[in-house]
Formats: C-alpha cells, structure tokens, sequence
C-alpha cells in the first residue's frame, strides 16, 4: 500500500501535521516550499518530508499522487490589500503555476484554501478553473479564531461541527514572565492607532480573536487587550504557544524559528484542524490506497 502527497506553498508542513492528527504516515510526501523558515520547521518535526523546492520548477513527479494540497498566496486576494490585483498580482498569480501542476499530476484527490475576503470576481475565476465551487468555513468552529477561509474539493465536505473553544481557553498564564505589556492608554501600534476596534482587535473580553496575519510585532492580529487581574486593562503580545494553539498547531511546532518568524508562518498558515476535518472523509481511502505503477 502507497500514499503520495504532493504539498504546494508547504509552509511549515500543515498539510503533514493535518495527516499525522488523523493518523496517516504518506508513503512519500513531497514538499514545495522556498521559505528556509518554514522549511526548517517542518524538517524538525517530520524526518520524511521531501523538499522540492520552487512551484514554478515542479514538473513531473517520480510517483503517482495521491492527494494534492494548495494553499496559493493570497496577498493580491485579500482584502487588505489595497491594490487588489487579484490573480493578476505578482504572488497571487500563483494559482495558476498550481493548476498546471494540477492539470500535469492528476491527482485522486486535490484541495486547495485561500481567503474568504477575495472579490467574486476572483473566486469565480478560480472556481470555473477548478470546476467545483468552494466551501466556506471559519475556523472559529474549531479553534479560538475566527478565520474565514474558502476550500475547493474534489471530494464531498461538510461543515464542521462547533467545538466551542474560547479565546480564554488557550490563553498562556506564563506570559507575565516574558512578555512586556502596557497600560492600554499609554500603547500605539507603529502607524499611530490608539483605538481598538471591533473586527479587528482581540480582547479577553471576547469569545474569539481575529484571523491572524502574517505581521509580527506591533501589528493589532498579534496583539491582545487582557482585562484579566488588573486595575486596567493592558495591552500585550499574543505568546508563540497562543498563536499556535489559535492554528490549531501543537506548543512548540514551530519552536526551529526565531520568534517573529513563529508569528509570521503561523499567520501564514492553515488551521490545521480544519484542514483534518475536510480530509477526514478520503482518510480511509488514502490509507488504504493500493501502489500504483510509476
């Protein structure tokens, strides 16, 4: 029996940590990725992970696949972008180095994620080169952030069911010994923001935070309000654990990276309990999945 993975824009390996969870060890499993950050991550916590190297160099693969994960970049995508270039962007334009692989590999099964604030102009743009229409779901079912992400499959999904994790659940009690915090009064962000406004702040006071990015320090999605045993609320950094636990990410995953790498890769991420969620349903047949002749 074989199970061939093939990961684009692997990140820190999420799409192996989303196997591991539901117990599948992949034959093979071929990793693109070109940031050493995350490479280096993922080397350290799974030894069977095969680097090969940029999406735009992938060609033929030595085996046939099995499943094929993409998470392509979403910085011309996003709505925080503001100059929108969609799938013509310079990284978004990735997607389509991802379809030709996909079109080239043929794989039994396929996904991919990317952001649910993109226009619909490009999320039909994607979804009529898929041929399949995307999910929605937020994270927020599964972990103490709330992050809505579309998920194109080539298999049925269903939505998740709500978990009921809070924010304070996974708050890291250590935080007092290393962290500095501020009187919320006396804290700006860089460009000058003192408010903290819903929709885009986290707070204490609150059930779930906001979806993480990819900024580190200093930037409100790695920031936090806590109320908690004080006169006033002060303003502090999320922990490494936190940002982790909010992905769904075993303490220390990432632990091979500097800091504000941590922040940064896990923003960039998937929610990997999610990502087991929607694989979930092909598990059995991906461990099951009968050798076939290269």
């Amino acid at each position: 029996m074989s199970c061939n993975v093939l990961s684009l824009f692997d990140g820190l390996g999420g799409t192996r940590l989303a196997l591991h969870k539901l117990g599948i060890t992949p034959t093979n499993y071929f990793s693109s990725e070109i940031d050493r950050h995350a490479m280096a991550v993922s080397a350290a916590n799974f030894a069977d992970i095969e680097q090969i190297g940029d999406v735009c160099k992938v060609a033929e693969m030595p085996v046939p696949i099995d499943l094929m994960v993409f998470g392509s970049p979403c910085t011309d995508l996003s709505s925080l972008n503001r100059k929108k270039e969609g799938l013509k962007g310079q990284h978004s334009s990735l997607f389509y180095e991802a379809l030709r692989i996909l079109r080239e590999v043929k794989p039994r099964f396929w996904m991919m994620e990317n952001v649910a604030s993109m226009s619909k102009v490009n999320r039909d743009a994607i979804s009529a080169e898929l041929g399949v229409e995307p999910v929605l779901i937020n994270s927020a079912l599964m972990t103490a952030q709330r992050r809505r992400r579309y998920y194109w499959c080539n298999w049925q999904v269903t939505q998740p069911e709500d978990h009921g994790i809070r924010l304070a659940d996974i708050l890291d009690p250590e935080h007092f010994r290393t962290y500095p915090r501020y009187r919320m009064m006396d804290y700006k962000f860089k460009d000058g923001r003192t408010r903290w406004d819903q929709g885009w702040h986290n707070d204490t006071d609150h059930d779930k935070a906001g979806a993480l990015t990819t900024a580190c320090r200093g930037d409100p999605s790695s920031m936090l309000i806590d109320r908690r045993h004080y006169l006033m609320p002060i303003v502090r950094r999320f922990t490494p654990h936190e940002v982790e636990r909010l992905q769904g990410v075993p303490d220390d995953y990432t632990a091979a990276a500097s800091e504000s790498q941590r922040y940064r890769m896990l923003g960039n991420g998937f929610t990997i309990p999610v990502i087991a969620h929607l694989l979930a349903p092909i598990a059995q047949e991906l461990k099951g999945t009968k050798a076939r002749a290269a």
